[in-house]
């Protein structure tokens, strides 16, 4: 991202979003100036100096992480912060944060209050990722349409799969 982009996201952009959604390498990447390398910014640094920016609500992605689970952490105005965890799947996926975020709006669209949309968008993603497909070479696409092609029956068994909240 260039910094022309950066500077227009966090102007005109962040002011008005209910939730941003960077994974753990953008927060520090969109927080980092000239002066720093990205790497030496810590994700609770970077979420002040996004919420000194005009950030409301920011979930953030663990999915680039090493770990053996996927942690995304919301940060809320009020200071709350909400962690939740779900399965990590080892393969290559294009689209992954794209369907979270829009799964999120879905939710909230329908009244869900932030913290359920979140909840509602993991479970959601994580199932478009389960039953992902290839069209060819390269990364996976998840498939946002996996509850209308599975029956009941495998929608009843992939509820196991929900994100825990801690």
């Amino acid at each position: 991202m260039n910094e022309e982009m950066k500077e227009a996201m966090i102007r005109l952009l962040f002011p008005k979003a209910t939730l941003i959604t960077p994974n753990s390498i953008e927060v520090r990447k969109l927080v980092c100036n000239g002066n720093e390398s990205f790497e030496n910014v810590s994700i609770k640094a970077g979420i002040n100096r996004l919420f000194n920016l005009g950030c409301r609500n920011i979930l953030v992605t663990g999915g680039h992480e090493k770990t053996k689970a996927i942690l995304n952490t919301l940060y809320l105005e009020n200071g709350e912060i909400i962690p939740y965890e779900t399965e990590r799947f080892f393969d290559e996926y294009h689209g992954s944060g794209c369907t979270l975020a829009s799964a999120i709006a879905g939710f909230c669209a329908q009244d869900y209050s932030l913290e359920e949309a979140v909840n509602e968008a993991m479970h959601f993603t994580s199932l478009a990722l389960k039953n992902a497909f290839n069209i060819g070479e390269g990364q996976l696409i998840p498939d946002r349409f996996h509850w209308i092609f599975n029956n009941s029956s495998n929608l009843e068994d992939e509820e196991s799969n929900n994100p825990t909240r801690h």
